[in-house]
């Protein structure tokens, strides 16, 4: 093969290489928060218990509150794009939760799509303060008299295909001593890939 035909093919080649990484694609990763029952503080006979809860016995979970994110990049890098996609939904929740009481300009329409409202606080609030069941199915919220208290540990997940999380499935990046974590509630859609992360901590007064 003479040296001129070596280059022309050379440059078809690299021509081609770089054509395909011109082509823009988009992928998008999806969120929901979560509120774990640390702690519940009720009163019997005018006796304040402060009741501590296993690591997440108790969790509500807000998949039907679904949150996404999408970022382009190259046609042969779609993991990029997912990468990126997740990183925004990660910045944008947690700037929520450092101010809670105002939607940060991380959450704002054009970078995340359906974000469930402004206030994370009252967010929780309403839906830890409906019926809270065990993982076992036990009706706790009838047990309690009015009116109480719940620590929440708030986080977030965020899943969809591969590198929308950082790990395999049935990890995270989240751990309590015990090893434990909680799993996301897909409702029928299961997660490929999917990272838990913890937020903070909430106080609640229900109701």
């Amino acid at each position: 093969m003479s040296r001129a035909l070596s280059y022309l093919l050379f440059f078809v080649v690299l021509f081609f290489y770089n054509s395909a990484f011109a082509v823009k694609i988009k992928r998008h990763c999806q969120a929901y928060y979560y509120g774990s029952v640390k702690n519940i503080i009720f009163s019997i006979d005018g006796v304040t218990k402060n009741t501590y809860i296993p690591p997440y016995s108790i969790t509500v979970y807000f998949p039907d509150s679904r949150f996404s994110a999408e970022a382009s990049c190259g046609k042969l890098v779609p993991n990029r794009c997912r990468k990126r996609a997740r990183n925004k939904l990660l910045n944008c929740t947690r700037a929520h939760a450092n101010s809670p009481n105002q939607l940060p300009q991380l959450c704002n329409p054009d970078l995340v799509k359906n974000y469930p409202g402004p206030d994370l606080r009252a967010m929780m609030h309403s839906r830890a303060c409906g019926v809270l069941r065990s993982k076992d199915g036990i009706n706790i919220s009838g047990f309690l008299s009015h009116p109480y208290t719940l620590s929440l540990e708030v986080g977030v997940f965020v899943g969809g295909n591969t590198s929308c999380g950082v790990q395999k499935a049935g990890t995270t990046v989240d751990y309590y001593d015990d090893g434990t974590s909680p799993q996301p509630q897909t409702s029928g859609t299961k997660f490929k890939d999917y990272i838990t992360k913890r937020l903070r901590n909430f106080s609640v007064t229900c109701p």
